[in-house]
């Protein structure tokens, strides 16, 4: 019998095996680049330079739409986040809309209130226009109730005003409502200064539709109906002084008593205590 010879195949490369593609894509650059080099040597470099522009591109775009048709996939299962996100900031905006109106309708009641009750401008503060709700039959002369608190801005110490002059100064404050100190009070006391003499002192309250003008030295040059103002001295419960020049009184007796370094004064207050509309809270800006 004769030897049967079997011819062995040599073995494939481990590093192709499966990887024809690569094998075909290695050839077919080294071949645009073969191509690429003779043409360039010939000087028709735009032969070659033409289609592999065009097919990077035509590559780099499929690349791109592959990656976004990708990310908008994902992006559908964040549409609930992304409407509670947009619903999240419309609240947000109509919040703010909200506070703008709110400001612009207060800078226009501010301006209003000012024209209409000839108040002068104090570029520091802002008005609060506030209405009297109550007063007390037994606190008369003392105290009356706001219908604006703490909402509003309003603090203790701010000073209240109408078309007369100085009502008073807040006294207590709450949500929706504020009490205030008149200037007849027993309790009420501001730096003042007289508008004519510039005569420095403290008006005091001293009960119904009186007021005492008191630490008063006893050469000062006062002179009887000189107008009271304050002289924003005194500073409130935030540290900030008062506003000066806002009207208290009138003075309308001055007494002098021998062995006394001060005088006696006594001054009628400018509003009228018995009737007390529509009131400004001067409020720090």
């Amino acid at each position: 019998m004769c030897p049967v010879s079997i011819q062995r195949r040599p073995p494939e490369l481990p590093a192709l095996q499966g990887k024809g593609w690569l094998v075909w894509a290695v050839l077919i650059v080294l071949a645009l680049l073969a191509a690429r080099f003779i043409l360039l040597t010939t000087g028709h470099r735009e032969a070659v330079d033409g289609p592999l522009t065009i097919t990077t591109g035509v590559a780099a775009d499929v690349a791109d739409t592959g990656v976004q048709g990708a990310i908008s996939f994902f992006e559908i299962f964040r549409i609930g986040h992304h409407l509670r996100r947009e619903r999240k900031l419309e609240g947000e905006l109509a919040v703010l809309n909200t506070r703008l109106q709110m400001q612009a309708s207060a800078a226009k009641e501010s301006a209003e209130l000012r024209r209409l009750l000839g108040l002068p401008t104090y570029t520091k503060y802002d008005y609060i226009g506030a209405e009297v709700v109550t007063r007390s039959m037994d606190f008369w002369f003392d105290a009356l109730v706001l219908n604006k608190g703490k909402e509003a801005g309003i603090a203790v110490q701010n000073l209240v005003v109408n078309s007369q002059g100085l009502v008073g100064e807040i006294a207590e404050v709450g949500e929706g409502y504020s009490r205030v100190r008149l200037l007849t009070s027993p309790d009420f006391a501001l730096s003042a200064v007289s508008n004519t003499s510039g005569v420095g002192g403290v008006v005091r309250g001293q009960g119904p539709a009186r007021l005492s003008f008191e630490y008063v030295q006893a050469d000062a040059p006062l002179k009887l109906q000189e107008k009271l103002f304050t002289a924003g001295l005194a500073p409130q419960a935030d540290g900030k002084p008062r506003p000066r020049g806002i009207l208290l009184g009138y003075v309308e007796s001055i007494k002098r008593t021998e062995n006394l370094t001060t005088l006696k004064v006594a001054a009628r207050p400018a509003i009228d205590v018995t009737s007390i509309g529509p009131v400004v809270v001067m409020v720090n800006r």
